[in-house]
């Protein structure tokens, strides 16, 4: 209750709790049916950012937080100033979230901005996403705000996960499997069978990059307009390259978290959980193999030994130029 107290006001979607005894009301404006809309672009330079990580930590620690994104880490919700080019942070109403690494993985900011920016380039649907640098010259990542818009940002969009969708608490985010958000989607998307695809190949990115802690509450449902689909793409990062967790997936496929391969990716979840056609499944294949991976990694702020290990992951993990599609049953354990 206390942390809903501290950020109910401004939950994720449209929805606001609001102890009864204070005099507060509901954050933005609910209007059901609003599509997705992007911002004007901005080019913020790397020092567009006129605060160190120390003011940053205090303020997400001190504050009345209420910016509701899940997680421990250190978020703090900013505003952009075209006029003074540079960020401002801000308790509500922000356009841009700021995530500075935390202390037990220094490089985490630029590993998140890496891997964003290949998933826009794999194909992915991903918001306007960067990385800046604070006054001391540490590294800080920052993501536009995709459930919110308009003069102010008041405008609110409806934005569930999948740990709320299936009205299960935040503890059990590990807990899931992809059997499961392949249901979800079928039950409550608008074009199922669309939206699967996207599914696969957010789910296929996610290994090929060493993403290991795409829990439930890292995906989400968003209403976008008439429709209901996968939220853009966010907390997405290498963690191989970060922790010595050896589980490849936060969430299991046919009750495994590790020997990922292409007869559990195509043939079983592609094929027969979400049942995509073989030129979908090419098509997929492609985009991947379409990405320059090395010269993207090379121009990251990743340290040099960190962009090793990250080339490395993605080149042990395949990503379809040696993998067929001849049709295999795949046999569940």
């Amino acid at each position: 209750m206390g942390q809903l107290a501290a950020v109910g006001q401004d939950l994720t979607g449209f929805l606001s709790i609001i102890p009864a005894a204070v005099d507060l009301r509901p954050v933005g404006k609910v209007e059901p049916g609003q599509r997705l809309k992007t911002r004007a672009k901005i080019t913020p330079e790397l020092n567009a950012l006129p605060y160190d990580v120390a003011e940053l930590v205090t303020f997400h620690s001190q504050r009345r937080l209420r910016m509701s994104i899940s997680g421990v880490q250190t978020k703090v919700g900013a505003i952009y100033s075209r006029k003074e080019k540079h960020f401002q942070i801000v308790e509500q109403n922000a356009s841009y979230i700021l995530k500075p690494s935390p202390q037990a993985y220094p490089g985490a900011a630029g590993n998140e901005a890496l891997t964003m920016s290949l998933a826009r380039e794999a194909g992915l649907q991903v918001p306007p996403c960067g990385y800046v640098k604070s006054k001391d010259g540490t590294g800080v990542f920052l993501v536009e705000r995709f459930d919110r818009w308009g003069q102010g940002n008041l405008h609110r969009l409806r934005c569930e996960d999948a740990c709320q969708i299936l009205d299960v608490p935040s503890s059990f985010k590990y807990a899931g499997n992809f059997e499961t958000l392949a249901r979800l989607i079928r039950e409550h998307c608008s074009h199922p069978k669309l939206q699967l695809v996207r599914l696969f190949h957010r789910v296929l990115f996610c290994w090929v990059t060493g993403n290991g802690d795409m829990h439930l509450k890292n995906w989400s449902l968003i209403e976008n307009g008439p429709l209901i689909e996968l939220s853009p793409v966010y907390d997405c990062l290498n963690t191989v390259v970060l922790s010595d967790d050896d589980e490849e997936s936060a969430l299991a496929l046919d009750d495994k978290k590790v020997g990922f391969n292409k007869e559990l990716l195509i043939d079983y979840f592609a094929r027969d959980v979400c049942e995509i056609n073989d030129r979908m499944i090419e098509k997929t294949l492609h985009q991947l193999r379409e990405v320059d991976w090395q010269s993207h990694i090379a121009q990251s702020e990743m340290s040099a030994s960190e962009q090793a290990g990250y080339l490395k992951v993605v080149t042990l993990r395949p990503y379809g130029t040696n993998w067929h599609l001849g049709r295999v049953v795949y046999h569940r354990r």
